[in-house]
């Protein structure tokens, strides 16, 4: 027994070096063909990237509040907006909700608006948010711009006057923290 597995622990070494060696050769034998030719390799799979020509600025989005009332983020007049977007079923999202809603508090009677945004059906995102004391606004939208699109929720975006997006965090957050309050206020000065 002792010499099959001396045998079998070689063989696996040896499957392993051809497994991790053979592609390093090919790879490497491009690139040396690259360099001697003077044109860089050829990656099958890459693409180059679309970058816009200028920053992503909100445009028009329609969302609705829980009274059904259509609104398009594009009219609000506020100089700092706050974008979340959740999910009643989304445990982060629930994680993050009271420190949003504090943060909305605080900011009531500043130039802040709060768009806290549900790509679920009006009827479930209504009854999720009376069972709840929260004053922040609360809509619900079809789809988000692609500047709010993410891979992840919660997902946050903060935009300036301009309405540039200035900062954007993906994941649940202690959006009550001083730091957050001193970020807004900086872009509330201008």
């Amino acid at each position: 027994m002792s010499f099959f597995n001396r045998f079998f622990f070689v063989g696996m070494l040896a499957g392993a070096m051809l497994a991790v060696g053979v592609p390093l050769l090919i790879f490497g034998a491009i690139g040396m063909a690259a360099q001697s030719s003077g044109k860089p390799p050829t990656v099958v799979g890459l693409r180059p990237l679309a970058f816009p020509d200028e920053p992503a600025v909100a445009l028009s989005w329609e969302v609705r509040d829980m009274a059904g009332q259509r609104h398009d983020v594009a009219n609000l007049s506020e100089t700092v907006l706050f974008v979340n977007n959740w999910a009643t079923w989304c445990g982060p999202c629930l994680i993050e909700m009271p420190a949003i809603d504090a943060l909305a508090r605080r900011y009531e009677a500043d130039d802040v608006a709060f768009v806290i945004v549900s790509e679920e059906s009006l009827p479930t995102v209504r009854r999720f948010v009376e069972a709840r004391d929260w004053r922040m606004p609360i809509y619900v939208a079809k789809a988000r711009p692609p500047m709010f699109q993410t891979k992840g929720i919660p997902s946050t975006f903060i935009l300036d006057d301009a309405r540039r997006v200035v900062y954007s965090h993906i994941g649940s957050a202690a959006w009550d923290h001083e730091s957050v309050g001193d970020f807004i206020d900086r872009l509330l000065r201008g």
